[in-house]
């Protein structure tokens, strides 16, 4: 199965409203480049559109097993990353991030985006319910990750028809080897 992973970019919708076109589309670029970066490190791929939320996906067009992981550790790496260098812009701008995995069609073109299916919806629906800064998983993700992941759950309220949950911190297991 694939990860769809959802970044969206609160307040950058209103900038548009205030900046110039070059400088709106270069505030835009800063931040898919920063998005695609992070998702690369972690061997995913994102879309190219440009706008307030971006996807990426984990899984496709090759599975390697280990999706979940890597999409977790891709969102992680994202947050600190613009925690530490914000994207530079006039007003505070939000990274809200949600996650959920499944199977899911890919483009019929040489791209794989857009992608469709019930878990684009999911990784949508969780973004969009994020609080601020927040890395919001789909149940199935949750349950793929196990032990390995700390999360606590989301108010049902905030999000509609998926259960979410914030996901803490990632906790990797090392397996010793034999000599």
């Amino acid at each position: 199965d694939a990860v769809v992973l959802v970044t969206r970019l609160d307040g950058l919708q209103q900038m548009e409203a205030l900046l110039d076109p070059e400088e709106t589309r270069a505030l835009a670029l800063s931040y898919q480049a920063r998005v695609r970066d992070a998702m690369r490190e972690f061997g995913g791929q994102t879309d190219d559109r440009l706008g307030p939320s971006i996807v990426s996906v984990f899984g496709l067009p090759h599975s390697q097993g280990n999706e979940a992981e890597r999409a977790v550790r891709a969102a992680l790496y994202l947050r600190d990353q613009l925690t530490r260098q914000p994207l530079r812009s006039s007003q505070e701008l939000h990274l809200h991030v949600g996650m959920a995995q499944g199977q899911v069609l890919r483009s019929r073109n040489e791209s794989l985006f857009p992608l469709a299916g019930p878990p684009v919806h999911r990784a949508h629906a969780l973004a969009s319910a994020a609080a601020r800064s927040q890395i919001a998983l789909a149940d199935e993700l949750r349950d793929a990750l196990g032990e390995r992941i700390r999360a606590d759950a989301i108010e049902p309220a905030r999000v509609q028809g998926v259960n979410g949950w914030e996901l803490r911190s990632l906790h990797v297991i090392h397996v010793a080897t034999a000599p």
